[in-house]
């Protein structure tokens, strides 16, 4: 095979390394023609070459057929073998918080277009933050250090725009802030990069701010140390608070705000919890209410952008998952839509939520078919298994 081998490499190598220069018309002309003189020798010296290997071959079957043996037939590529990579996860750009340690919450904020910004300038404790027009707002909470309230921009500089609060503040979806500091509860909205208190009041003996929807400041505290279970509303256009903590005895849940400023959370009847949207303006008053539905008695509910579709622990198969339910037809037709076995990080759209698995994976589960369709995802920039939270647009 040595003097083929010799042959083939010739016939290349002259291809590669004597390429005919092209000065004139004429040149090309004879050019292209030993051009082809040589591609007809190597498909000649190729075509010897297939004959002798085939032939080899077939000397060697006749030998394990006249020995005994059974021939083996030649390789092929297993069926169903794909032809082309397989497509890439879809991208996912939103502004997230991330890098979540137990001591001092979230510690970096990772934007939409990809870059990092530490979140250090707040000192840790960081719960929550909203996308406003410059920058975000960042609530953190330590018990040394109480509830903050910060300012911080791209480059990762911070203003303190609330110091010492008694809890966290809270932030409505227009952006107002309520917070409560010593004898006092407050209203107020930034302006620029001032935070301008708007009205404020004696505060009651106990309760905060857990919730603001622009117009309603909701207070709650823990009677019994498991978690809020006492709530109260604060009017701040209808003058001071005015205690009504006997009126609202059944309200055992209060889920933040939907991005409209509705309220939802559940009240307590007889057979169990009830799913219900809230009046603020009536000491929280059941306007409507859904009732058998398996929902856990936690605050953490999440209502899509357009007020459509909420996130909230359910009971399912005695484990504890995520329902989605339809609050256009929930009232008419108690049911949870479907229930999720991974964690919501919060929505991207109105029919969209961004889910973590427990082994990290990312995925988006988009709601509003016969299914929930969940497809795996990706964040430029972002480390896979990293915990994020969905950062909140507000206005």
């Amino acid at each position: 095979m040595t003097g083929l081998d010799d042959i083939v490499r010739t016939a290349l190598q002259e291809q590669v390394q004597a390429p005919p220069a092209m000065r004139s018309p004429a040149d090309r002309v004879i050019a292209d023609a030993r051009g082809v003189r040589r591609r007809r020798a190597l498909v000649a010296v190729c075509a010897g070459v297939t004959a002798l290997a085939v032939a080899v071959a077939g000397l060697a079957t006749l030998r394990d057929v006249r020995d005994g043996g059974t021939p083996v037939p030649p390789a092929t590529a297993p069926a169903g073998t794909p032809t082309t990579a397989p497509p890439a996860s879809p991208a996912v750009r939103a502004d997230l918080l991330t890098d979540f340690h137990s001591m001092d919450g979230w510690r970096s904020l990772h934007t939409a277009d990809g870059r990092m910004v530490s979140l250090a300038a707040t000192g840790g404790g960081v719960d929550t933050a909203y996308r406003t027009a410059g920058g975000w707002l960042v609530v953190a909470y330590m018990p040394q250090a109480r509830g903050s309230l910060w300012l911080v921009r791209p480059d990762g500089s911070a203003d303190r725009l609330v110091d010492r609060a008694d809890t966290k503040p809270a932030v409505a979806p227009d952006g107002g802030i309520a917070w409560r500091k010593g004898d006092r509860l407050y209203v107020g909205h930034l302006a620029g990069a001032t935070l301008v208190v708007d009205r404020s009041t004696p505060a009651p003996a106990r309760g905060s701010p857990i919730a603001y929807t622009g117009t309603a400041v909701v207070l709650g505290y823990s009677e019994t140390g498991g978690g809020i279970d006492r709530h109260d509303v604060w009017l701040p256009a209808n003058g001071d608070y005015s205690p009504s903590w006997d009126t609202t005895g059944r309200v055992t849940t209060v889920y933040q705000p939907a991005p409209d400023g509705s309220l939802l959370g559940l009240v307590r009847n007889g057979s169990g919890e009830c799913l219900t949207k809230l009046d603020p303006a009536a000491n929280l008053r059941p306007s409507r209410t859904a009732c058998g539905l398996p929902l856990r008695i936690d605050p953490y509910g999440l209502v899509s952008p357009g007020a459509r579709w909420l996130a909230a622990p359910v009971f399912a198969d005695e484990e504890t998952r995520f329902g989605i339910i339809d609050l256009d037809r929930v009232y008419d037709h108690p049911a949870v839509a479907a229930t999720l076995d991974v964690g919501p990080a919060g929505w991207l759209d109105a029919t969209t939520l961004l889910v973590r698995s427990g082994d990290g994976t990312l995925m988006t589960a988009r709601v509003g078919g016969p299914t929930v369709t969940l497809t795996p995802v990706t964040v430029p920039g972002l480390a896979p298994g990293a915990s994020i939270q969905v950062v909140r647009r507000l206005g």
